[in-house]
């Protein structure tokens, strides 16, 4: 008798975004401001598809752009294809925690198709079957204004052999550009997060006394901030912001 696998049963339906509205996120309509003005820098860079690499470094700094462009942002970091034509799609996290569904299939809206992180394999044979394997590929590596682009040796050295006919520029400082310049919507998400931070320090400075915890304290800082109605197990479980 043969068992089938885990991952061949079958797969529950994911949860809607409804369930998750405590979790900021911005609008299509931010999405798509943000996927037009790199279509354009693309096409002025004669590209056929950027390939977006995100880490953990910096304490979630590493998925900076990935987070960006796509509104997924794992802190086990992954990779996305950007095409200049088409839908993009995320490699995210091990299979594993994608199934029986993944859950940035419910924390966002912006990216449909969302695939487990097999490396650079999973993404040279993307590309091949998107027949871009002798485009022009920018790479966006993790980095920010004042520091090196950077994308692990193994990973360039597995893309290049994978794909020989492929040419490969970085193109991080596109991201880093846009980034600078905010939307009216962005300026909208600062504004309430400079109100959050705020509230935050003020519970911080009425809960600390002589002989207060620093458990204790913080537990007065999170309780200032957590959404209205949000239950305790959501606080502890859910996952970070996606914003």
């Amino acid at each position: 008798m043969n068992t089938p696998q885990w991952l061949d049963e079958a797969r529950e339906k994911p949860p809607s975004r409804a369930n998750f509205d405590y979790v900021p996120h911005l609008s299509l309509a931010e999405r798509d401001r943000r996927w037009m003005e790199l279509r354009r820098k693309m096409i002025l860079r004669g590209l056929d598809c950027l390939l977006f690499y995100g880490n953990d470094a910096s304490w979630g700094r590493g998925m900076a752009n990935f987070r960006y462009i796509t509104h997924c942002a794992s802190a086990l970091g992954g990779w996305a294809v950007f095409p200049l034509e088409g839908e993009p799609v995320v490699f995210s996290s091990p299979p594993h925690m994608l199934l029986p569904y993944s859950i940035y299939r419910s924390l966002q809206d912006w990216v449909q198709d969302v695939r487990p992180d097999g490396g650079t394999g999973s993404v040279v044979d993307y590309i091949r079957q998107k027949g871009l394997d002798r485009g022009n590929i920018g790479v966006v590596a993790y980095g920010t204004h004042n520091t090196a682009h950077t994308l692990p040796y193994n990973s360039f050295m597995s893309l290049t052999r994978g794909l020989p006919n492929v040419s490969f520029t970085d193109e991080t400082p596109i991201i880093n550009e846009m980034r600078i310049i905010k939307s009216p919507e962005e300026i909208r998400f600062l504004d309430k997060a400079g109100q959050i931070a705020r509230r935050k320090v003020e519970a911080m400075i009425g809960a600390t006394r002589p002989g207060t915890t620093e458990a204790e304290i913080y537990a007065q800082m999170i309780a200032r901030t957590s959404p209205t109605g949000v239950s305790r197990r959501h606080l502890i479980s859910s996952p970070p912001t996606m914003c």
